[in-house]
């Protein structure tokens, strides 16, 4: 291999040649052919002509080279080879493989292996995109927590393999955390690891930060046996979160600013994007930019597919309600509602919402989908209990236990006149309506802290004449929204996916009474008027099956992630039709 091309791969930290071209080198040896496929086999991105497949041999030393066999078939037992070649899994890539199988038929399903004189791995099978197709089945995720629980819903997808035809992943597939925080309580999401038998080990049980630390978390998360199977059942469609990085993170420009901290961030981003790509099935941008990871896939003229990037691309730092605390624990709300609307402040950037605008007017398909990271229509609830779960989050433990029934006393409140409102309750005295006032964001990370930016995706949407898609992830609940702008133009339909493991509202607050849950849950919709479903309280994922006629979106839960023993749960599990005709959206 000549120089010039090495030093591109290593940089790339991926392997994407064409399986057509590679031969095998019979001058050059591998210095060991001793390693096992301990994490499986991937497959991703896939297009109408090409696909990636992935697979990472763990060496029993440390050798600079190992040379891995891969072969491609189209049938399970690869009776009659199409494609097959060697490759070499180096150190610089943490022995990771990717290769870009090109010359692929559309709409088929391929089957891929590796191996080496002592190893074979496990047979992945994957799929090419239809060129021409009137229906195609994906099945959405998000957050998966290994501390949090085990991965049921994953688990579930797999046995739906001949309905599913690839899977999106919205993000935070792993999480950053240790075991510890900095004030050396239990980390998010690991106050029931150790019951569940899911700490992390030791060497990778603090925060992440090095290049080896993401390395290694991605190792143990690719050890689990029901993400391995999903993987090599599925091609996946990726983008990430904050939580692949660090938590609430967002895009920067270093020669800003000299702080060290700020370099610091910069060093542990490059080395979080650097593991990213070698561990996940996805290519690296043709400009070779590891931060620029927003692409679309095509399914004929049945839909077309964005990912989006939210976190990274071109998002200014989120606000902070803390910065805008008064002395008598009341919100400025002047200051806050101006920076809230200051039109500097981005989520795409103008880069990446340029792109969009073009990708959506070439498109002809009858079914816009746009994949990104948070939630983005309106979540607002009174200021009330925003003041209330600002106090509860810097208390200590016995502190939170009044905080917390003050919290759920104010919502019940709250529901409570806000229901009388909508049925025009007469005895509704002005102190009462006044706990209402104002209206403000629930959570300042997503959408609703960039209301300027929101107003010019909305007017973009509206440009579009054909049905909008929203799939949102991050939030750890389900939910579906009209997505309305200003003018009460509905421009698409926004559905929100729970997490895969990661805790939700239920761990926020310490709630576990399941009664208090749902009560919350069914008063949700009462502060949203575009709200069309919302489940507060279930792990899950959804299965979107797009087709002519009609879109249907299908939640499923399942009822337990505390052991491997789990079922879903059928009265819980919820579908929405959706169609679009004449610019208008039917959904039931």
């Amino acid at each position: 291999m000549d120089k010039a091309r090495r030093k591109f791969l290593d940089l790339s930290s991926a392997m994407l040649v064409s399986a057509t071209l590679l031969k095998p080198c019979a001058a050059a040896q591998p210095d060991s052919e001793s390693g096992e496929f301990l994490h499986g086999v991937a497959s991703g991105d896939p297009l109408a002509d090409q696909v990636i497949i992935w697979t990472r041999i763990t060496p029993a030393a440390q050798p600079s080279f190992i040379q891995v066999r891969f072969e491609v078939a189209r049938d399970i037992d690869f009776l009659v080879p199409l494609q097959s070649g060697l490759v070499r899994a180096y150190p610089e890539r943490d022995y990771t493989i990717k290769i870009d199988l090109l010359g692929l038929q559309q709409n088929t399903i391929y089957y891929y292996r590796f191996s080496t004189p002592s190893a074979v791995s496990p047979v992945g099978r994957t799929r090419t995109l239809p060129t021409q197709s009137d229906a195609f089945t994906l099945a959405v995720f998000s957050c998966a927590n290994y501390t949090g629980g085990y991965f049921n819903v994953y688990h579930d997808a797999c046995r739906h393999q001949q309905k599913i035809d690839a899977v999106i992943h919205l993000g935070d597939y792993l999480y950053e955390y240790g075991m510890r925080d900095s004030h050396e309580q239990p980390a998010y999401a690991t106050e029931h690891a150790k019951a569940a038998g899911r700490e992390l080990p030791a060497g990778n049980d603090t925060e992440l930060f090095s290049l080896s630390d993401y390395r290694k978390r991605y190792a143990l998360y690719r050890s689990d046996p029901d993400l391995q199977r999903i993987h090599s059942l599925y091609p996946f469609i990726c983008i990430w979160d904050d939580h692949e990085i660090a938590d609430n993170t967002y895009q920067t420009d270093t020669t800003l600013s000299s702080s060290q901290q700020e370099a610091d961030r910069f060093i542990r981003k490059k080395a979080a994007l650097q593991a990213y790509y070698e561990w996940l099935p996805i290519r690296m941008p043709v400009d070779r930019s590891s931060d620029k990871i927003y692409r679309s896939f095509h399914f004929g003229t049945l839909f077309s597919l964005y990912m989006l990037d939210s976190r990274l691309g071109g998002r200014t730092r989120a606000l902070d309600y803390h910065d805008y605390i008064l002395a008598d624990g009341s919100i400025q709300l002047d200051k806050f509602v101006a920076d809230v609307e200051n039109h500097s402040r981005q989520l795409l950037g103008s880069e990446q919402f340029n792109w969009l605008q073009a990708e959506l007017k070439n498109s002809s398909a009858q079914w816009q989908v746009i994949a990104q990271q948070v939630r983005v229509s309106q979540n607002l609830i009174p200021a009330e209990i925003i003041q209330l779960a600002l106090r509860y989050r810097t208390q200590n433990r016995a502190q939170k236990t009044h905080s917390r029934a003050q919290i759920l006393q104010a919502f019940e409140k709250a529901s409570q006149i806000k229901a009388r409102m909508e049925l025009n309750d007469s005895s509704l005295r002005a102190e009462e309506i006044q706990r209402l006032e104002p209206m403000l964001p629930y959570n300042l990370d997503a959408w609703d802290g960039y209301s300027k930016a929101r107003r010019q995706l909305y007017q973009l949407l509206k440009t579009v004449d054909r049905g909008v898609l929203l799939l949102s992830g991050d939030a750890h609940y389900a939910w579906s929204n009209r997505l309305v702008d200003d003018t009460e133009t509905t421009v698409g339909i926004e559905l929100g996916v729970t997490s895969v493991s990661a805790p939700g509202i239920e761990e926020d607050y310490d709630i576990d009474d399941p009664a208090q849950l749902l009560q919350m849950e069914q008063a949700s919709p009462l502060f949203n008027k575009h709200s069309i479903y919302t489940n507060l309280r279930d792990r899950g994922y959804l299965i979107l099956q797009l087709g002519r006629a009609e879109v249907r979106a299908h939640w499923r839960y399942v009822n337990n992630i505390s052991s491997r023993h789990y079922q879903t749960i059928p009265q819980r599990n919820h579908l929405l039709r959706i169609a679009y005709h004449n610019g208008r959206y039917y959904y039931r």
